[in-house]
């Protein structure tokens, strides 16, 4: 073989191996673009992923919050007030006290009739509206049942003119309605406060 020969044989092996090298250069480029693509699109996944949880779980506690508001503001503070025009009005009637078996005197019969009466029926309206509200409180639907029968009861004889009154057919005002009543007030209101502070939690981190 000539100088020549030897020369280009030579060059064409180094040409062969550069094209190979570029050839394998450009391989190994792709294939590490395209991990690189997929590790980005698998944690794009992942954060979309997490994000619709978080979301999820926010609509949850906004389901709760609103569940909540509702039986707060539809509800137990309207009832509670009832319950406190009921108690103030109670003293101005001692005829209705526990073991009275009179007829309130005509100063109470005005009383009832314009406005424990009226009272009467707000409640039971909201009851009667509202009890799934408290479904899950079983005390509390007890003394609300008690109630309702106990109004029912009072119309009852006040319609009829009978000179009893709801006691003398053991139809008595539950005496512990109104304790019960704040007692799931209080505790509702305290979910609330803390659920709208995971809320909060909840959204500040969707920002991040």
């Amino acid at each position: 073989m000539s100088l020549g020969e030897s020369i280009l044989q030579v060059a064409g092996d180094k040409g062969v191996s550069a094209l190979v090298g570029i050839v394998v250069g450009s391989a190994l480029t792709y294939f590490a673009n395209k991990r690189l693509r997929i590790d980005d699109r698998n944690a794009i996944a992942r954060e979309n992923l997490e994000r619709r949880r978080r979301e999820a779980v926010l609509q949850i506690i906004d389901t709760q919050i609103a569940f909540l508001e509702r039986r707060l503001n539809e509800f137990l503070w309207p009832l509670s007030l009832c319950l406190r025009i009921d108690g103030a009005i109670w003293t101005k009637i001692p005829e209705l006290h526990a073991g009275a078996r009179n007829m309130p005197t005509k100063a109470g019969q005005l009383i009832e009739t314009q406005t424990l009466l009226p009272n009467h029926y707000r409640a039971v309206s909201l009851i009667e509206k509202n009890f799934h509200l408290v479904a899950d409180e079983g005390d509390l639907i007890l003394q609300l049942i008690d109630y309702v029968q106990h109004v029912a009861v009072f119309k009852a004889l006040r319609t009829t003119s009978l000179e009893l009154n709801p006691i003398d057919v053991e139809a008595e005002f539950p005496a512990a309605l109104p304790d019960e009543v704040q007692r799931v007030l209080a505790q509702s209101l305290s979910a609330l406060c803390k659920l709208r502070i995971t809320r909060a939690e909840k959204v500040a981190a969707l920002s991040v």
